[in-house]
């Protein structure tokens, strides 16, 4: 059995106002059915009707011309507004102005308005649906009407329009209307009549009423007493003139949005009005005729409309339809997607010329019409084919970013030839393969090409054949042009070469590279070329440039590494103009020819003869200069040969790729820096990425700083420690990740002459080694002296070797981690030449296969090894010192992966676990796991879990799991997945759950797979086993805007107790709580308030019965329901009938907050132990809180005990002032901030060296002579002060 519930209904708004400001609006409404809206602000408040019948009532009466609809309002009649009640400005308006009101009837229209006089009518923020006539109908007569829609929306109608306004006698019913304002309304076989009109049968049935029932035109049908009031005035049935008819109607449609309906006509039909649309939308709708078809004579404006994914079936003119007889405006429109079915029609807008005799007024289809096509919508473009289609037609075309678009399948190019085309792209996309790419033909009179990478054609990549005499603009930006083959990469060409040139091209920015056997890169023959800011790299042809007819300019530009056989630049006769200005040329190979510009020049011999000859004109001025940041590799090339041995600066955000068999860039010359960004810090994101080697260092006094290395295929860094002398390789605030190869860093003496004592040292500081993967060791010393300080190693993988493998020389290690890694021969290898010096060297979760070593291993001085196997001495390496919390979600979700159970997780207080959108879930498959927010378990710790699509995975049988003080916020799936079986069991003590979106915030389902989430659309299977219990005690769900339920369980055992739902949205289900199929659910002491569901404002029970659910002591208040009237609990069989309605039984909220603790004795994992109560420096203790700081080895917080105060000028005086920081991880705190002072003095605080992580929080600095913090610090360093407050301090500076 499966079960389907759809979300029906708009988004509602539901927050309590004071009661004493609802009195006021009743008092104020006195004598009207308007009453307070409920708003989103405790200090507006809004007044409107809650139906279509209240406004009825009060506008005949006369008491309100201003319908304003409260967004909770249930809105299912339609409403008449004919003649006789046309005397005011009718406002219809979302009272919420935040807010989308929903009008959604069964059958007929929404608005009919029969416009015998003037009628000003003012629609704003309504959804309207479910229309089975024309949604909008009217009928222009005599007199002046203003019609306008504001920020509307039509979805989801029938009929034969959405908006009608043609004068049509045909058009004159009241199909469908109930509450109608001085109209009449009748069934099947009735009559409507006028006081001077016959009776007349009208052909519809709305309310139950019997049978040929005659009413009154001009009155009113009263539904409840079947009787009909008198209208106010009888019906005018006066024909306008043709004079009046053009202006006495304006329709005006404001950003409205038209979706997803189906009609037999058009989404709007006009005749005999004017028209105004700007900023509206068409989307997925469906039609026999136009989308817009407008007839007769008028005057209308169409701007900035987008026609996307919509269906016209008929053999209509065009998406827009426009007589003859009508004055038309338009700009801003586009369309994509559209499906037109019958061939010839316009795929934009049709519009009949003037008419001819075959082409007559009530003949719109006789007339000659002219197609305007429209551009694509601003939407991207992925599919090849669709690519071909659009340029065809023209207009601004994106292509989206990673798209690869091969033309080698389609035999032919792509084609330009309209004018005003536009070809982008994103980010990072190809236009590969073919003979020929992209062709450019006349006609094509403004085109731009921006952004793309052309690569691979095997003849040109983009031809241009236009008329040179014609004016012509095509510009070429911002492209790369890579690995082609064939004659010319561009060409340009005109058929005549007389006349002035009128064609102009531009390339600008743009990068030619690796291409070979071209004669020319660019050719150009007979039009005007500029090429700026070009650059031309590793390219293996004749020239760059064959200039050999128009006029070409070159300027700013760069060439490097190329192979020429000719020269730069070639020169024919035939040019008309040829200039050079600024050009770079590095390393280039000429030769032997000529390292400049070959000119052809021909002249007349004295036999009669045409004698031709080449000169070379050498580069006279070779304008190369570095630019103040790099961000491509021939960048950093060309850099380090201009101006070697110097700092280079490699730019912010920049990704330097290399092929695969790059190696990178060879470092030989002295002085070099290498740094990312001006600070050369790792946060400014500077990548290499990929090819054999990044960096191939073969010098001295080398330093790299900042820079991330990425996906090396056989070393990353590769050192020729052949370079004697005392300055050394260093690499500071570094990161490797994803390298593969034989090692991720080598350094190897080149020369065995060369004596080790004398090698460059290589230091590598605050540097971190990330899932590396090596087939013999991470890093691979043989010779020189390695200091490796404050790094980490983590989740790297040397199956064959170690970590670190030292054949030679000294080792350093300090302030070093290895955590998590798998290695085949041990952490660090020592051979018995090699020595080492370790400091704070820790390890943590490492995996030595093989029984290999899990630590040090020596090689036994004088053994030897046999078949491989050597003789070692193994030592293991001291644990890490467990943090005593998480604060990464990493890191704790490893540990969770490796948990057996029985283990409690600290979260750190303060602390934001980031998912993100591939952030894996925490899965938790093991019992009696307990993780909470501080050592005590309280909101008020305040850990937050915030992102990604699945934030807990709890599976299998793990029983006794347990949240405790913990909130998550912000998944876009599901938070919690209970997914275990019956045996599983968790608890959630004092959480919150906020800001939630997708199916569910906790989902109870035995999933026996134990992957994802809820089943698309909610389609619910009856389980065949009982899914895991769930405890739910004193919890907060808070905000969540749900696709179904906040909480669901399907099998579970759920229990709710002393828990607060406010403000949560369920779409598709209940606004708290959904339990199927009998699952037992248990709901005591909780609060429910201003929560909003389809089907239940609160809690929902698809089942048979009411047996497995208990409820006791809830309260409920301004829940709202979308479905039916019952708002608490309702009982509603699996087929969707509705059972029964229940309310909650207290008149209070009793839930109330419990302070969850872990379970004494329980063991810890990772912390290995629960951290003791801090002790505080008080007054007993005070002094030796100087020392204790100074002395520290860092990671360790110090707590000043509430009210202290320390006289620093006293402790200078004994030596022990001020207090001295100089290690990372040291936070200073007060137990109760703002409450710990330290006074007098000439600093208070004096930091110093490389410290990261230190904190200061809560302090008061008073009265420092000099600096209240001072001191010199190295990069990298971060320390933050937070609630300190400084006050009256004396020196130059505080800080």
């Amino acid at each position: 059995m499966k079960v389907i519930f759809c979300c029906i209904g708009a988004c509602l708004i539901q927050v309590t106002q004071a009661q004493h400001q609802r009195q006021e609006v009743e008092r104020r409404l006195s004598g009207t059915r308007a009453t307070a809206c409920e708003s989103d602000s405790e200090t507006q408040i809004y007044t409107g009707y809650f139906n279509v019948s209240s406004f009825v009532e009060d506008y005949r009466e006369g008491r309100s011309f201003n319908f304003q609809m409260c967004p909770k309002g249930v809105f299912d009649e339609p409403l008449a507004l004919p003649a006789s009640f046309q005397k005011e400005t009718i406002t219809i308006a979302c009272a919420d102005p935040n807010a989308v009101c929903l009008w959604k009837i069964d059958k007929g229209s929404h608005l009919n308005m029969e416009d015998n006089g003037s009628l000003s009518l003012n629609v704003q923020g309504v959804s309207f649906q479910g229309a089975t006539d024309s949604s909008i109908r009217i009928k222009p007569k005599s007199g002046q009407s203003l019609i306008s829609f504001e920020g509307c929306d039509w979805s989801e109608n029938n009929g034969y329009a959405v908006i009608n306004a043609v004068e049509d006698e045909s058009s004159l019913n009241f199909t469908g209307i109930v509450s109608g304002i001085g109209g009449s309304v009748g069934s099947t076989g009735g009559t409507i009549s006028g006081p001077e009109l016959e009776q007349e049968t009208i052909s519809d049935t709305t309310n139950n009423v019997d049978d040929n029932t005659t009413y009154t035109l001009g009155g009113r049908f009263n539904k409840d007493s079947e009787t009909v009031l008198p209208g106010n005035q009888e019906p005018s049935d006066s024909e306008p003139t043709d004079s009046n008819r053009i202006a006495s109607t304006k329709l005006e449609l404001k950003n409205c949005s038209f979706h997803n309906n189906v009609v037999n006509q058009s989404i709007i039909f006009i005749g005999s009005i004017d028209i105004k649309i700007d900023g509206c939308d068409f989307v997925g709708n469906e039609v026999t005729d136009s989308l817009i078809h407008i007839k007769d004579e008028g005057l209308h404006d169409i701007y900035d409309v987008r026609f996307k994914d919509n269906r016209l079936l008929g053999a209509v003119p065009g998406i827009i339809f426009v007589s003859a007889s009508s004055r038309f405006n338009s700009r801003g429109i586009c369309g994509s997607n559209n499906q037109i079915l019958q061939n010839e029609v316009c795929n934009g807008t049709a519009q009949q010329l003037t008419n001819t005799e075959e082409c007559n007024a009530s003949d719109d289809f006789g007339c000659t019409t002219e197609c305007s096509p429209y551009d694509h919508c601003n939407e991207c473009v992925s599919d090849t084919e669709e690519l071909f289609a659009l340029l065809e037609d023209g207009g601004n075309i994106k292509l989206c970013e990673n798209t690869v678009f091969d033309i080698d399948f389609f035999n032919k190019p792509l084609t330009i030839g309209e004018p005003s085309v536009s070809l982008g792209c994103e980010s990072n996309c190809t236009i590969k393969g073919g003979n020929k790419q992209l062709h450019i033909l006349d006609g094509a009179t403004d085109v731009s090409i921006d952004g793309i990478s052309f690569e691979s054609s095997s003849d040109v990549s983009i031809k241009v054949e236009i008329d040179h005499t014609e004016p012509a603009d095509i510009q070429i930006r911002n492209c790369q042009f890579k690995g082609h083959s064939g004659n010319s990469i561009i060409k340009l060409s005109s058929p005549e070469q007389v006349g002035p040139i009128e064609a102009k091209i531009e390339l600008q920015n743009s990068r030619f590279v690796d291409n070979a056997g071209q004669i020319y890169l660019i050719e150009n023959q007979g039009l005007d070329l500029s090429i700026n800011s070009c650059k031309f790299w590793g390219n293996d042809n004749s020239s760059i440039v064959g200039a050999l007819g128009g006029n070409t300019l070159i300027q700013d530009s760069q060439s490097w590494g190329n192979k020429l056989m000719q020269g730069l630049f070639y020169v024919s006769g035939d040019s008309t103009t040829y200039n050079v200005e600024k050009f770079c040329s590095v390393d280039d190979s000429f030769e032997g020819v000529c390292n400049g510009t070959i000119e052809n020049s021909c002249v007349e011999g004295t036999s009669g003869t045409t004698v031709c000859k080449d000169s070379c004109e050498p580069l006279i001025e070779n304008s190369c200069s570095i630019p103040d940041c790099l961000s491509a590799y021939e960048e950093l090339q060309i850099a380090m040969i201009l101006s070697p041995g110097d700092t280079y600066v490699i730019c912010p955000d920049t990704t330097i790729n290399l092929d695969i068999g790059d190696k990178g860039f060879g470092v030989t010359e002295p002085s070099t820096k290498i740094k990312c960004g001006e600070n050369g810090l790792q946060e400014d994101n500077c990548v290499i990425n990929g090819g054999s080697y990044h960096l191939i260092i073969n010098t001295t006094d080398v330093g790299v700083y900042g820079m991330t290395f990425v996906d090396a295929h056989k070393t990353s860094i590769e050192i020729k420690a052949n370079a004697e002398g005392p300055s050394s390789i260093s690499f500071n605030d570094c990161s490797w990740e994803k390298n593969m190869g034989l090692a991720t860093f080598s350094i190897a003496a080149e020369s065995a002459d060369v004596s080790e004592n004398s090698l460059a040292p290589v230091i590598i500081s605050n540097s971190t080694f990330l899932m590396n993967n090596a087939e013999g060791s991470i890093i691979s010393n043989g010779g020189s002296p390695l200091t490796i300080s404050k790094s980490l190693f983590t989740q790297n993988s040397a199956l064959n070797g170690s970590l670190i493998h030292i054949e030679a020389n000294t080792a350093t290690i300090s302030d070093v981690e290895f955590v998590d890694n798998a290695v085949g021969e041990s952490i660090m290898f020592l051979s018995s030449d090699a020595e080492l010096t370790k400091t704070r060297v820790c390890g943590f979760d490492n995996e030595a296969v093989n029984d290999s070593c899990d630590g040090i291993a020596e090689l036994v001085s004088g053994s030897l090894c046999k078949e491989g196997e050597c003789e070692l001495n193994c030592s293991s390496l001291m644990p890490c010192q467990a943090p005593s919390c998480f604060d990464d979600w990493e890191q704790l979700t490893r540990r969770m992966d490796k948990s057996v159970g029985g283990e409690s997780f600290v979260l750190c207080p303060g602390s934001s676990l980031l998912l993100g959108n591939d952030g894996s879930p925490l899965r938790i498959s093991e019992s009696d796991i307990v993780v909470s927010c501080g050592s005590d378990g309280t909101l008020e710790n305040q850990c937050l879990i915030i992102g990604g699509e699945l934030q807990v995975l709890i599976d299998g049988a793990a029983s006794g799991v347990r949240f405790e003080g913990v909130t998550f916020s912000s998944s876009k799936k599901v938070s919690i997945a209970a997914f275990g079986g019956s045996e599983a069991s968790a608890t959630f003590d004092g959480c919150e759950f906020s800001g939630h979106s997708g199916d569910a915030v906790v989902a109870i389902i035995n999933n026996d797979e134990g992957t994802g989430a809820l089943q698309d659309g909610m389609m619910i299977e009856k389980p065949t086993d009982a899914a895991m219990g769930v405890s739910i005690n004193s919890c907060i769900f808070k905000e969540n805007v749900i696709d179904f339920s906040p909480v669901v369980n399907v099998g579970g055992q759920v229990k709710v107790n002393e828990t607060t739902f406010v403000s949560n949205i369920g779409l598709g289900g209940s606004g708290a709580v959904t339990s199927f199929f009998d699952s037992p659910l248990s709901v005591v002491s909780s609060c429910f308030l201003e929560n909003q569901g389809n089907s239940s404002g609160a809690i929902l029970l698809i089942q048979d019965k009411i047996d497995s659910f208990v409820q006791e002591n809830n309260f409920g208040e301004d829940n709202v329901v979308s479905v039916g009237d019952c708002i608490n609990v309702v009982l509603a069989k699996p087929s969707g009938s509705f059972i029964s309605c229940y309310t909650f039984d207290s008149i209070e909220c009793r839930s109330g907050a419990i302070s969850p603790t872990i379970s004494p004795g329980m063991p810890i994992a990772v912390p290995t132990s629960l951290p003791s109560p801090r002790k505080c420096y008080g007054e007993d203790n005070w002094e030796t809180f100087f020392t204790d700081v100074r002395d520290s080895m860092g990671n360790e917080v110090f707590t000043l005990c509430e009210g202290l105060s320390i006289d620093i000028e006293d402790m200078e005086s004994k030596g022990l002032a001020p207090l001295m920081i100089k290690e990372s991880g040291v936070t200073i705190e007060c137990a109760a901030p703002s409450t710990c002072l330290l006074s007098g003095g000439s600093s208070h605080i004096v930091l110093s060296g490389s410290i990261q992580d230190v904190a200061v929080t809560g302090l008061t600095l008073v009265d420092a002579s000099e600096s209240s913090i001072a001191g010199t610090l190295e990069r990298p360093s971060s320390v933050e002060f937070e609630l300190c407050d400084w006050i009256d301090n004396k020196g130059a500076t505080v800080v």
